[in-house]
């Protein structure tokens, strides 16, 4: 982590390239073995919670699709948090009808945060026309909220198909 006595000094800005070069090369070898282990435990021992067995999906989708984005809605970050313990090459749009819950995640790595007030009926138009994704895989997770407390916990993969055509769900 970078702080003020990082880049203090008389080279201050070879001081945090230096940094970030370091963080680069080690966030590249990061494993997520340990989070991986620690869930099959607990799913071993049946204290695994619904939405870590949702994380776990969406990570092993992630190593064989390759998809283009993981949309997340979420009153509370926690999915999108749970989702980014994987270090995921992809990033998670963690859409949030609350601003405070954003700014949250805003420190979470590899989610972009969406302020979105009322969530959209239609998550595949709501990908390509507020988050720009223009072709691909999606995932998408949802959960019971709030507003929808009978909802179920569900993982869907989206096809966008080609920029040229329209994706099937």
């Amino acid at each position: 982590m970078l702080s003020e006595e990082s880049a203090s000094g008389k080279y201050p800005m070879e001081a945090v390239g230096v940094m970030a070069r370091i963080a680069r090369i080690t966030e590249a070898h990061l494993s997520d073995q340990p989070v991986r282990e620690a869930l099959t435990a607990a799913e071993t021992e049946g204290e695994i919670s619904v939405e870590d067995l949702i994380s776990m999906s969406v990570h092993a989708t992630v190593k064989r699709l390759t998809p283009t984005a993981v949309i997340t809605p979420t009153e509370t970050g926690t999915t999108p948090r749970r989702i980014t313990r994987f270090r995921l090459p992809v990033w998670i749009a963690g859409v949030s009808a609350n601003e405070s819950t954003c700014q949250r995640l805003q420190f979470s790595y590899g989610v972009y945060p969406v302020y979105e007030p009322k969530y959209p009926g239609n998550w595949e138009d709501y990908g390509r026309k507020k988050l720009g994704l223009t072709e691909g895989l999606v995932i998408l997770t949802q959960g019971p909220s709030a507003g929808h407390r009978d909802g179920t916990n569900r993982m869907e993969i989206i096809d966008l198909g080609h920029p040229s055509g329209h994706g099937n769900t």
